[in-house]
């Protein structure tokens, strides 16, 4: 999201399109704050969940063979 802002900042930048530099600047900005407030941003996998999804795709390689 915030890159996304950050690319329209970039055109209105470029074609001299100031309101649309400014407001989407405020609208990066204020993403970048709320993202830094998000703390529930990882999440945990299990050792033998990830033992079993590679596992499963081993074998679905060497089947391949």
């Amino acid at each position: 999201m915030i890159s996304a802002i950050a690319a329209v900042v970039g055109f209105g930048i470029i074609w001299h399109m100031w309101l649309l530099v400014g407001l989407s600047f405020v609208a990066m900005m204020a993403a970048i704050i709320i993202h830094t407030f998000n703390y529930k941003r990882d999440f945990y996998i299990p050792a033998e969940e990830v033992a079993r999804t590679e596992e499963a795709h081993t074998r679905l390689l060497k089947s391949y063979v």
